[in-house]
């Protein structure tokens, strides 16, 4: 049975073909780590591979032992205090709890060292740990985990029928506290995710179910609303998280489905996308890459059979492009990754079709210091003003500054185009560039955060020319 609109013409999402899974996956659980996503076996598949982000090629790390059944488990990673990566797997139809010291197995240099040193240390291999995570009778079946809290040391699991765990990972994995979601329609291949530290969205059959934990108190907050018709009684599709949309790929609602559908939290509303997948796709695995601008779908069942494909898709293909600069500028932590996310989206918006020029970068890091200077002037002096309006007296905050000083951006953006597009010989800048730059940069003044960073970044270009 394939998808339902078979009859249909349809438009495929653009995407990339990439060197295919050394062996078919269904719901494979993956983790990023830098320029490598890990396979970590599958359902009957007890397997795991690094694919190289770069390189395009896949090389084995081990297997999970013998004795382990895979069916619908749980993969996370984590950083210890030591600062190694830490992969933990656990839950699936036949209860396990194992973990992981991963070490990067595409360094050649000193293999033998390595190898000698993974040996004693018992890296790259799973092993048990000392916690179990799922007690006897806890139906761990297709559970789900996330990493949070305000130091990322807590681990977040639900599982059927509506149980949600909490346990501490800073010395070792230690339960915290358990609670009980106020929703019992937890069903195989739910979204959760999270949006916050201490915060998390669940998309169940029939609800959405927002989380909030207080780590003083131990305890939970929930808050919730009806499903969206276009996403209820939908399974098994793969999912990532942007701001606050979830983006689903295929799933399963009687027909395998090759449907991308976007979530708003924010909102409360979905939209299906005009385009879409390549093929049908039921318990794949969608990730993100390590700088933000694509998503990965690794494996699952095409209709016909367990799938070895591997897909790339841009993220500005289903992800509105002003939330993918919030998105990337605030997940970078240093000025190489945000210079690289700078050069990055460039790249993957094809600004350099429209005519831009590197003279750009220098003329647009001198206007946004001025304009900063302005900015922080017009901060200063309005947050310390008081006017009175009958019968309240009232704050003019920053904020309506900004939201006031909208059109004035606009139009002084226009004319400093317009300006660039005369002064510099065979530079031009058409109407799309324009209204793309002007839409990115007050989003920038949205947020004092992402403006401070992509000043200091775009000044250092600037004295590079």
């Amino acid at each position: 049975m394939t998808s339902s609109n078979k009859n249909e013409k349809t438009i495929t999402v653009p995407h990339e073909v990439l060197a295919k899974l050394p062996t078919s996956y269904l719901n494979p659980q993956c983790v990023q780590v830098g320029k490598e996503i890990l396979v970590c076996g599958g359902s009957d598949n007890n397997q795991c591979y690094s694919f190289h982000t770069v390189k395009n090629a896949y090389k084995e790390i081990c297997a999970y032992p013998k004795s382990v059944k895979l069916k619908r488990h749980v993969v996370v990673k984590y950083i210890n205090q030591s600062g190694d990566v830490m992969l933990l797997s656990f839950g699936g139809l036949h209860r396990h709890t194992l973990q992981m010291r991963y070490r990067s197995v595409w360094k050649e240099e000193e293999e033998e060292e390595e190898e000698e040193e993974k040996e004693k240390e018992k890296i790259n291999e799973w092993i048990p740990c000392p916690c179990t995570i799922g007690k006897p009778g806890d139906n761990m079946f297709d559970a789900r985990g996330v990493i949070g809290g305000s130091k990322n040391h807590l681990l977040f699991v639900l599982h059927q029928p509506n149980q949600m765990v909490v346990f501490d990972l800073s010395d070792s994995v230690k339960y915290v506290t358990k609670g009980d979601l106020p929703t019992t329609s937890i069903m195989s291949g739910c979204c959760f995710v999270r949006t916050r530290p201490c915060e998390m969205a669940l998309l169940s059959n029939t609800e959405v179910l927002l989380i909030k934990f207080d780590e003083r108190t131990c305890s939970f907050q929930f808050d919730s609303c009806a499903m969206h018709p276009l996403v209820r009684y939908t399974f098994n599709y793969a999912y990532i998280y942007v701001k606050d949309l979830l983006v689903l790929f295929g799933g399963f609602d009687s027909f395998y489905l090759n449907k991308v559908r976007v979530y708003s939290l924010k909102k409360r509303a979905c939209e299906e996308l005009t385009f879409k997948l390549p093929t049908s796709l039921d318990s794949s695995f969608a990730i993100i890459n390590d700088d933000n601008t694509c998503v990965h779908l690794i494996g699952g069942f095409n209709g016909v059979e367990r799938s070895t494909q591997h897909y790339r898709i841009r993220l500005f293909h289903v992800v509105p492009i002003e939330k993918l600069f919030v998105f990337s500028y605030k997940n970078a932590k240093t000025e190489i990754e945000v210079t690289l996310l700078m050069q990055s989206w460039l790249r993957s918006i094809k600004m350099h079709r429209f005519g831009w020029i590197k003279e750009f970068d220098a003329m647009i890091a001198q206007f946004l210091s001025t304009l900063g200077l302005f900015f922080s002037f017009l901060e200063g002096l309005y947050t310390k003003i008081k006017y009175t309006a009958q019968p309240h007296t009232q704050h003019i905050g920053t904020t309506n500054v900004i939201q006031a000083a909208h059109v004035f951006v606009a139009i002084i953006l226009h004319f400093f185009f317009c300006i660039c597009d005369k002064s510099i010989p065979d530079a031009r800048a058409c109407p799309t560039s324009i209204t793309l730059i002007i839409n990115v940069y007050v989003i920038l003044l949205h947020d004092k955060y992402l403006f401070k960073k992509f000043r200091m970044v775009t000044n250092r270009q600037s004295k590079a020319l």
